[in-house]
């Protein structure tokens, strides 16, 4: 039986991603600088092009964002400030979150990473 779990696709992140950023009420570059990635990089999470990895998803967790909610669009889009992670402990927690996900969860996760990578690879390859 296939996967159909939100995690598996890309399009719910990028959902998820520009709703944060319109909720924050940040342009593109401003929310690229707070979650300390490329600003041509947080287009193309919005765009579904590609999906945000873990320093990016360190940084959201440090800014006070579920980073559960970001891939699976559980629980609420922030996280208390007491709860809030820094530095290692927002990989310590984004690692926990992801211990949660199903074996299946993870492999559609990784697949569509790796899908999107492959595509991206080819277009550079070609331009």
């Amino acid at each position: 039986m296939e996967n159909h779990t939100e995690i598996s696709t890309s399009s719910g992140i990028a959902e998820r991603l520009r709703e944060l950023r319109l909720h924050l009420g940040y342009t593109q570059k401003q929310m690229a600088a707070a979650a300390k990635a490329k600003y041509r990089s947080w287009q193309d999470y919005e765009c579904g092009k590609n999906v945000p990895g873990g320093r990016v998803l360190a940084g959201l967790a440090e800014i006070g964002i579920n980073v559960n909610w970001v891939l699976t669009g559980e629980g609420d889009m922030r996280i208390a400030p007491t709860e809030m992670p820094s530095g290692d402990a927002a990989l310590q927690s984004i690692q926990e979150q992801l211990d949660r996900l199903s074996e299946e969860q993870l492999r559609a996760l990784a697949d569509d990473a790796e899908a999107r990578l492959e595509r991206l690879s080819r277009e550079v390859t070609n331009t």
